[in-house]
């Protein structure tokens, strides 16, 4: 929905997740600094496990690009992030 680079993708189910669980594990963030408005996006863990369900080449380097980036995250937010294998 929208346009690049504003745009949002509404995915009613995704492969290898359970909703109720991904609800749990949800993030927040500020989608918009002026108003302070809020929105949920799927865990790193969860959009991880998503993209290898998922299986295509691009999706295997976002999780690989993923990963990569949780590395560089102090060591209490990266104990969510799967690890390959």
């Amino acid at each position: 929905m929208g346009r690049e680079p504003l745009m949002v993708d509404i995915l009613p189910e995704i492969d290898g997740i359970d909703f109720d669980r991904a609800w749990e594990r949800r993030v927040e963030g500020v989608i918009d600094a002026v108003t302070g408005q809020k929105a949920f996006f799927i865990s790193s863990a969860d959009l991880i496990v998503a993209k290898l369900a998922a299986g295509r080449p691009q999706d295997i380097a976002d999780a690989t690009a993923i990963r990569k980036a949780a590395e560089r995250l102090p060591p209490k937010r990266k104990a969510s992030i799967p690890k390959p294998g």
